[in-house]
């Protein structure tokens, strides 16, 4: 307990200096200012409330409890950035050292095992971008694996009853904790009232079930009710996904099942290229043309996942079982809540319809976990059996030490990879920011909102994707320049192609967003009183935006640019607009 309290203070200071050494990037995440708008709503004592949209609505889609933290130091923002960043760092550090007591006490890995993936997973180039930002993905990421380590390590092997229950109650407020803070933790609650039921622990289960119930419904009753006083603009073309998550889900079952496809074949992409951080530029080069590069690219990807999905088989089945009856046997006789989460967390993000790869920071530490222990498993089925035959000693121990190189070798690549990607993190600029895998101008950013400061007026509405990021450097209120109320026609076009790991943009998407725009957008922005639009360069969505301006000239006037990124326009609604 002392080593792993000294772990998680050691690596925390190590995450808050590198979260507050860099340039100021808020708003780079979208979702990062987000917070920090409705933390400050909080703090201000106005309520929930989206306070950068006009008219101030409140905040029905995000749960409440990260904002609320924030809150408590958010008066002074943004003098108090680095206090800000605190949590974020804490929750970082306690991830990663917790995760490497359930891969040692509850996986099975050995201690060594469990060192390197520790090692590993704190030098992931995806940790080190989030404790950069003002996200809550590694709050709810520690609460997670708190409630697990709770659950199928304290609750499980308790000495007294008095105990158990003890911590039956940790766990339950922990995953409270963790649904409130992301959707996704009721993933995490079904899966802890599943374990509990298979175990035969009813009691339990209803315990669990009922703390959590309570923990949560005043914040559900809540979110009901604000969204009744919310009114129109809850539903709204540009408002709509940054109210309610329910309000941008497929409504068709085809959708679904488009939208699963998709996000299976982007997961084991974002595993390998994301979570691996494998090089950029050779990437993008692999994908933009049929090449070796991308018979490369595929073979890294397929593996990496083949890899990831034997090493959690291992986790529930050491010993080797006889078809799938055998594993079906293995599961029901060793499965952990932690496997049931996995299974529910993963049917989750494969069926919501938004990019994955954010969604696996969250389990970065056992998917090189998982990695790794696959590697062995597939060294050992590849190998020959040991036999008891003194003379066959010799190739026992040959065989013993290939088992350790494989998995050392890919250490020593990810490694590699991870230092190399943390140096641009660690070495980024205001003219050159590393930030999730790609490069930005924050000076750009910087002159935008110095222009909009000085040539517009507090009551000006402003279009763009980087709303509460803007309101909260200048004051300026805005909404989101166009509507997604179809991710599946916006996202998740019928023409990507399969072997780009659907992950490029197709023309149906296009076209969805321009069909869309010819009638509605001029109706949309004059009802939200839009006096602004910010074409941002960096968004797949800009041209489309870009195409529609040059249709209808007089309703955009372009007022300032500043130079590669961003260009504003007057918003001028006629009396009628010719739709193409």
């Amino acid at each position: 307990m002392r080593w792993t309290a000294v772990s998680i203070l050691a690596l925390f200071a190590v995450y808050w200096i590198a979260a507050t050494a860099g340039p100021e990037a808020v708003g780079a995440w979208q979702d990062d200012a987000i917070y920090l708008v409705t933390a400050r709503s909080l703090a201000e004592g106005n309520g929930y409330r989206l306070m950068h949209i006009p008219g101030q609505p409140r905040q029905t889609k995000y749960p409440i409890l990260y904002p609320a933290i924030l809150a408590l130091a958010h008066p002074s923002y943004p003098q108090n950035l680095w206090l800000l960043l605190a949590p974020g760092a804490a929750a970082a550090a306690g991830f990663v050292v917790l995760s490497g007591v359930i891969v040692r006490r509850l996986l099975g890995g050995s201690r060594g095992m469990a060192i390197a993936v520790g090692v590993l997973a704190a030098t992931s180039p995806q940790i080190l971008c989030q404790v950069r930002f003002t996200m809550s993905d590694m709050t709810f990421a520690f609460l997670s694996v708190a409630a697990l380590l709770c659950l199928d390590g304290k609750y499980a092997s308790a000495p007294t009853a008095w105990r158990g229950r003890l911590w039956l109650v940790v766990a339950a407020l922990l995953i409270a904790a963790a649904a409130l803070t992301r959707t996704f933790g009721l993933a995490l609650l079904a899966a802890a009232v599943a374990g509990l039921l298979l175990r035969r622990r009813f009691a339990a289960a209803a315990a669990t079930l009922g703390i959590v119930a309570a923990c949560l419904l005043p914040w559900y009753l809540w979110r009901h009710w604000a969204a009744g006083c919310n009114g129109a603009i809850q539903t709204s073309p540009l408002d709509a996904y940054a109210l309610d998550y329910w309000l941008w889900a497929p409504r068709r079952l085809p959708d679904f099942v488009r939208v699963g496809a998709y996000n299976a074949l982007k997961t084991v992409f974002a595993a390998c290229y994301v979570q691996l951080a494998l090089p950029r530029s050779w990437v993008v080069a692999a994908l933009s043309t049929v090449s070796w590069r991308l018979v490369a690219l595929h073979l890294a990807c397929y593996a990496t996942a083949a890899l990831v999905i034997a090493g959690f088989v291992g986790t529930f089945c050491r010993q080797q079982a006889a078809g799938p009856a055998g594993l079906v046997s293995a599961f029901r006789r060793n499965c952990r809540t932690f496997h049931l989460y996995a299974a529910g967390y993963l049917a989750m993000m494969l069926l919501w319809p938004f990019d994955p790869s954010r969604f696996l920071d969250c389990w970065i530490p056992f998917i090189l976990y998982f990695l790794l222990s696959g590697a062995r498993l597939a060294g050992r089925a590849c190998l020959p059996a040991e036999s008891a035959n003194p003379a066959s000693q010799p190739s026992t121990v040959r065989n013993r030490k290939l088992l350790i190189l494989v998995p050392a070798v890919i250490c020593f690549a990810i490694v590699v990879l991870f230092i190399h990607e943390d140096l641009n993190i660690l070495g980024s600029t205001r003219g050159d920011y590393s930030f999730l895998r790609q490069s930005v101008d924050l000076t750009e950013s910087d002159s935008l909102k110095e222009w909009l400061r000085a040539n517009t007026a507090p009551g000006d509405v402003l279009a763009s994707n980087h709303a509460a990021e803007l309101y909260l450097a200048t004051g300026r209120q805005g909404h989101d320049f166009a509507s997604w109320s179809n991710p599946a026609a916006a996202y998740y076009g019928h023409d990507r192609q399969w072997w780009r790991f659907f992950m490029v943009h197709a023309p149906s998407e296009y076209q969805w967003l321009y069909d869309w725009a010819g009638p509605e957008l001029e109706r949309a922005y004059r009802q939200a009183g839009v006096t602004y639009y910010i074409d941002d360069a960096g968004h797949p969505m800009a041209v489309v935006m870009r195409r529609f301006l040059e249709r209808h000239p007089r309703l955009f006037q372009l007022s300032f640019q500043t130079g590669k990124t961003y260009s504003v326009y007057r918003f001028t609604p006629t009396d009628s607009t010719t739709t193409p």
